[in-house]
């Protein structure tokens, strides 16, 4: 059996550093089981790709017919929250990096739960990108991407958390599930 580091897995799997995102394989993601890992695991490639980073913040709420129950959950408490299928509080994010959508969007145009894009444009109010196709061909057409609510229906919460934040999350690394396209 072979044990490999982080870093030695990620250069295995994707060359060695220093990345230019142009020149990663886009065709090519790390399986893992859990989120936690994949959030580390794709925090560890961003870092080593050169570029300008823009993050972006989410907005977090609590849906409550009781306005002095919203009062008991500060807002540190909800962004470090990251429930079943919503964004990280903090999408840290370059041009050239590629990112998985995580809800539809446009079924149409192929902006469905678990397309593969890379990022072309970091705008304040909006993120262009371009589909990544099954065969691991850029599609040229670029699309803007908007911020949307998550909202926390049926999870483990306590409460009805709603989350406005751009529904991606960087596809380096991703869990076994979604490498299945489930």
């Amino acid at each position: 059996m072979i044990h490999l580091n982080l870093n030695e897995l990620i250069d295995r799997v994707f060359g060695h550093q220093p990345f230019q995102a142009e020149n990663i394989p886009i065709n090519t993601a790390i399986p893992t089981p859990f989120n936690a890992d994949c959030h580390r695991i794709n925090a560890s490639i961003l870092e080593r790709i050169e570029g300008a980073v823009r993050t972006y913040q989410s907005v977090d709420t609590v849906i409550t017919d009781y306005e002095a129950e919203a009062a008991n959950y500060p807002e540190e408490f909800f962004n470090s929250l990251t429930p079943p299928s919503f964004p990280q509080h903090e999408l840290t994010l370059k041009v050239g990096t590629i990112v998985m959508l995580l809800r539809n969007l446009n079924v149409k145009v192929n902006l469905c739960n678990g397309t593969r894009l890379i990022v072309r444009d970091l705008g304040q109010y909006h993120i262009e990108a371009e589909i990544i196709n099954f065969d691991a061909r850029l599609s040229d057409k670029r699309m803007l991407l908007p911020q949307i609510d998550f909202v926390s229906g049926n999870s483990p919460l306590p409460f009805v958390m709603r989350r406005r934040q751009f529904p991606l999350r960087l596809s380096y690394c991703m869990t076994i599930n979604k490498s299945q396209g489930s």
